[in-house]
């Protein structure tokens, strides 16, 4: 669940009303509605904007495209953390399946034992 979304169920959690196990109401205080129609708004925004858009219509670079800033995000928050991010390893001299690549530039390549499922380390580029 988003942020955005979260805030708002707090906000308006706050004010249900429940009689004999039925919701009511939901209670608006004032001060809260412009905070409240700001997310709203937010939400509606984001509706419109990937309405008519599903990832199986997008060709390859249009679908790149759009999960680039999610990919971006993600990096940044392994990396900052000090994780690697895994991708398939596409260089055909190397006996490898995956690249792990750490924030430094660090490579490791590995594959995947079948019969335990642990990572073996293949090569590394240090």
């Amino acid at each position: 669940m988003s942020s955005l979304a979260r805030k708002l169920l707090y906000l308006l959690s706050m004010r249900v009303d429940v009689i004999d196990n039925k919701l009511e109401g939901i209670y608006i205080f004032p001060q809260d509605l412009a905070e409240i129609e700001k997310h709203i708004a937010e939400l509606y925004e984001l509706k419109e904007k990937f309405k008519d858009q599903s990832v199986f219509d997008l060709s390859a670079n249009q679908l790149k495209e759009k999960l680039r800033p999610t990919v971006n995000k993600l990096r940044k928050e392994a990396w900052d953390k000090g994780s690697y991010i895994s991708y398939v390893q596409t260089d055909p001299s190397i006996e490898a399946t995956f690249v792990h690549q750490y924030k430094d530039g660090k490579k490791e390549y590995v594959d995947i034992d079948t019969e335990t499922g642990k990572t073996v380390l293949v090569k590394t580029n240090r």
